[in-house]
Protein backbone atom coordinates (compact mmCIF):
# COMPACT_ATOMS: atom_id res chain seq x y z
CA UNK A 1 0.00 0.00 0.00
CA UNK A 2 2.68 2.38 1.14
CA UNK A 3 4.65 0.89 -2.12
CA UNK A 4 1.77 2.10 -4.21
CA UNK A 5 1.04 5.58 -2.83
CA UNK A 6 4.70 6.51 -3.23
CA UNK A 7 4.29 5.67 -6.66
CA UNK A 8 1.47 7.66 -7.55
CA UNK A 9 3.49 10.67 -5.78
CA UNK A 10 5.81 10.68 -8.01
CA UNK A 11 3.96 9.78 -11.13
CA UNK A 12 1.51 13.07 -10.10
CA UNK A 13 5.06 15.12 -9.44
CA UNK A 14 6.31 14.44 -12.97
CA UNK A 15 2.97 15.52 -14.45
CA UNK A 16 2.51 18.81 -12.49
CA UNK A 17 6.30 19.40 -13.28
CA UNK A 18 5.27 18.82 -16.96
CA UNK A 19 2.76 21.31 -16.84
CA UNK A 20 4.57 24.19 -15.51
CA UNK A 21 7.50 23.10 -18.10
CA UNK A 22 4.77 23.89 -20.65
CA UNK A 23 3.39 26.61 -19.25
CA UNK A 24 6.26 27.76 -19.10
CA UNK A 25 7.69 27.62 -22.68
CA UNK A 26 4.16 28.60 -23.56
CA UNK A 27 4.63 31.96 -21.90
CA UNK A 28 8.11 32.72 -23.45
CA UNK A 29 7.27 31.46 -26.67
CA UNK A 30 4.02 34.13 -26.49
CA UNK A 31 6.75 36.89 -25.15
CA UNK A 32 9.28 36.39 -27.80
Amino acid sequence: MLTLQKEWHQSLYKHIMDFFHLLWSFRMTNRG
